[in-house]
């Protein structure tokens, strides 16, 4: 274990991330975000080289400086790289910061000053900028699935802005204070503000107080609207609910997620996605059975147990971002009537479309629930497709929500929310599908495209007819698309 799990990951002869040597620059500075402002000139002033850096305080000082700079060249040349590895020399960065902070409210010279509170700004609206351009960045500090989708109806930028902007004005209020008193008063000795153009306890106190308040709001606020993404609670309280007697309930995954075997109290099944040699032992079993699979690999296991096993696979649980906990037996509510996903033509209300999927999948119409959107307001895209022979083999959609001036929202999922999916679909009938999301953060403001298509792991199903931009998708419908901001 000692040697796989120190040895291997550092020489990178484990399949983990091996990112490129500034990545623990960057996670340093989203770590001490806010704090970092100060940490260029904090490493200056740090160390004052001199005759006594060996002996007394600056042997301490000395200390502490090797106790942030050797972990961190450490960790720079490992092949494996996971953000949270760089938190060791956090507490050292922290020393050294608040030494800074504690001497610069003191320091009678403010000679440096400007030049100090100058780089501080710059560096705190760089970290800042990325903060506002994606929350992930604060998440992505203390997890290791950096390609698990996040929820996309998540917007903390009003409350970083509420934050931000008066911590920026903190910072810069030293800056404003000198230009004033340099343009305005002429360097008046008298003039009341003076005191401004320091750094002072004061400007130190709001700072603290809301660095404190941006802790609460990605502590309090943004994690536990996160969790479900990297928690298998829900998986767990569904089962809870459909497994009246207890019923076998396994994992397929690429290894094993300690969340699972918490919530399951280790009573799931493990069956590794990459070497299925268990799948005899569990699927051969009689009544019914459950598995949490993760989406990517729902089709695969399905196909499998349908071609071993002669049992189907059902979804019973869609509401996990990356994983669905599946059965051997529909719903009740899964039992398909004609009407609800399965109807005799397309609605009259319906827009019309014409692309056609490998001669098999026809797109006949679609609906957008409003006429323009704005960021952040939610979106229902309803398709109606015809099979235009039996479909043996599952694909799932693909909507992607593109504006040409920037930024793609990515809208993945199973026909009829899971419940007929095409490996189900008979010629001549009419599918429909309802897809329902929230528009982005992220899209900038235009013409938003709207394009669809089917696939299959890395595989796309190609287009026979119709609208085909090359990438095996059509783009079928667009709206505008407006930012408040």
């Amino acid at each position: 274990f000692f040697i796989y799990h120190h040895f291997k990951r550092a020489m990178g002869e484990i399949s983990k991330p091996n990112a490129t040597f500034e990545l623990y620059v960057q996670q340093l500075f989203y770590a001490v975000f806010p704090w970092i402002s100060f940490l260029p000139m904090a490493l200056i002033r740090f160390m004052g080289w001199g005759d006594d850096d060996f002996k007394g305080r600056r042997g301490l000082r000395l200390f502490i400086m090797l106790s942030f700079i050797m972990p961190f060249l450490f960790f720079e040349v490992q092949s494996t790289k996971f953000n949270h590895y760089i938190f060791p020399v956090i507490p050292f960065v922290a020393v050294i910061v608040g030494t800074y902070l504690s001497e610069l409210i003191e320091r009678k010279n403010k000679s440096f000053l400007k030049l100090e509170m100058i780089l501080a700004l710059l560096l705190f609206i760089l970290v800042a900028k990325d903060f506002m351009t994606h929350y992930k960045h604060f998440i992505h500090l203390w997890i290791y699935y950096y390609s698990r989708p996040l929820p996309t109806g998540i917007n903390p930028h009003p409350l970083y802005y509420a934050t931000f902007i008066p911590m920026g004005v903190v910072i810069g209020l030293p800056l404003l204070s000198m230009a004033f008193e340099r343009w305005v008063l002429k360097r008046d000795p008298d003039d009341p503000l003076s005191r401004l153009r320091h750094f002072s306890g004061y400007n130190f106190a709001l700072f603290f107080v809301l660095a404190v308040i941006l802790a609460g709001v990605n502590n309090y606020w943004l994690v536990p609207r996160v969790t479900q993404t990297f928690s298998q609670k829900i998986l767990w309280d569904t089962y809870q609910k459909l497994a009246v007697n207890n019923e076998p309930i396994c994992e397929y995954h690429s290894w094993e997620r300690r969340s699972a075997s918490y919530y399951f109290n280790n009573r799931n099944f493990y069956i590794d996605s990459r070497r299925p040699t268990r799948l005899d032992a569990f699927f051969k079993k009689d009544g019914k059975l459950f598995c949490m699979v993760e989406r990517s690999d729902y089709n695969k296991l399905r196909s499998k147990v349908k071609e071993k096993f002669g049992k189907d696979l059902y979804i019973v649980e869609n509401s996990h971002p990356s994983t669905y906990l599946v059965a051997t037996e529909p719903l009740p509510s899964q039992k398909v009537s004609e009407g609800e996903y399965i109807l005799k033509e397309k609605p009259v209300q319906a827009e019309p479309a014409d692309v056609t999927w490998n001669n098999r999948i026809k797109l006949v119409g679609y609906e957008l629930d409003k006429q323009s959107y704005k960021v952040g307001d939610p979106i229902t895209i309803t398709l109606y497709f015809e099979a235009l022979e039996d479909i043996v083999d599952d694909w799932e959609i693909f909507l992607h929500l593109e504006v040409e001036r920037g930024g793609r929202m990515i809208g993945d999922h199973l026909p009829a929310n899971g419940s007929y999916p095409t490996g189900r679909w008979k010629k001549g009938q009419i599918v429909k599908d309802v897809w329902k999301g929230r528009v982005a953060d992220r899209l900038a403001q235009g013409r938003m495209e709207i394009y669809v298509g089917f696939f299959s792991g890395d595989k796309r199903l190609e287009i026979s007819a119709g609208r085909d931009d090359g990438e095996s998708r059509s783009l079928f419908a667009s709206a505008p698309l407006f930012r408040e901001d």
